[in-house]
């Protein structure tokens, strides 16, 4: 057995503590770490959150994008996530997705989850009652189980969160409702997974690996509005790149493309707010970061081939 060192605020003692109100939850399972080892008193705390990572601070920064743009901030779309809107009519209440977040590695400490927030009308968690969350996987089979998840957590993590178990697995994410059996409308949050590169902290450690990613995933209830005026521009050139041909991608999907002219030129025109990606095919060059809101409404592009 080891001794816990003198210090109560000592990195060790701090770990053990966590460690203990986890098992009382049930929510651990053992862990290697290079300082520790692999003992009892070193465990990956699966309903709780890394100590690194500000949830609050996330979602404050997510509600302040989607008011001003109209649409949820997506850190993830390097990483092949996608939105898929709910198809509710105007005035319906539905459960929409305000953000969706990649940890970083030093956020992440090699966890491998989704968590969630919920938030009502006025931006504040569900409370008695706390709202479900549920989740499958791509190839799921009948006799595999994926329970609703309670979004119960208290304030001072996510509202709860669900493992990723191995890397390969392809997780869907939404809100059931208020209880384990409703089904209300939401958006979805899909291709979430683990198998992604290598990605070190700061200092060095590997905190993010393959089959160690995570995702925070925000939710807030609220209406619909009416549909938004689409009457976004993204135009410019691909220099040298006749007969090149240009896509315009949203979330990691194709939405509209174009052969590039004798002029090099290109124009999409009607487009939604968003945050676009372009690609101009043979070889590939990108564009990534392209976005439409009230306040920009027109993007000019120039790339180049060499």
């Amino acid at each position: 057995m080891e001794v816990m060192e003198d210090d109560p605020a000592s990195e060790k003692c701090l770990t053990i503590k966590a460690t203990l109100l986890a098992r009382a939850r049930g929510d651990f399972r053992p862990k290697f770490d290079p300082k520790f080892g692999f003992t009892e008193s070193n465990l990956e705390l699966t309903g709780g959150m890394s100590m690194s990572f500000n949830h609050e601070d996330c979602k404050r920064q997510c509600l302040a994008y989607i008011q001003q743009h109209g649409f949820p901030r997506y850190d993830a779309a390097d990483y092949g996530i996608r939105i898929v809107e709910a198809d509710v009519a105007e005035n319906e209440t539905y459960w929409r997705v305000i953000g969706v977040y990649h940890l970083k590695p030093e956020e992440n400490r090699g966890n491998h989850h989704v968590y969630f927030e919920v938030l009502n009308e006025a931006e504040q968690r569900l409370t008695s009652p706390h709202a479900w969350a549920g989740w499958t996987w791509e190839g799921r089979q009948p006799h595999e189980r994926a329970d609703p998840t309670p979004l119960d957590k208290p304030a001072h993590e996510t509202a709860g969160n669900i493992p990723i178990d191995r890397a390969g697995q392809i997780v869907s994410v939404w809100i059931k409702g208020l209880s384990p059996e409703a089904d209300e409308p939401s958006d979805r949050v899909e291709n979430l997974r683990t198998d992604h590169p290598d990605e070190r902290a700061p200092d060095g450690s590997l905190g993010n690996s393959i089959g160690h990613h995570s995702f925070y995933v925000i939710f807030q209830r609220t209406r619909k509005g009416p549909p938004a005026v689409a009457d976004g521009v993204i135009s410019g050139q691909v220099l040298n790149g006749q007969d090149y041909t240009v896509r315009l991608l949203r979330e990691q999907q194709v939405v509209a493309e174009q052969t590039v002219g004798a002029d090099f030129s290109f124009r999409f025109e009607r487009l939604p707010a968003g945050t676009y990606q372009l690609e101009a095919i043979g070889p590939t060059l990108r564009q990534d970061g392209i976005t439409l809101d009230a306040d920009h409404k027109a993007h000019t592009v120039i790339l180049s081939v060499s």
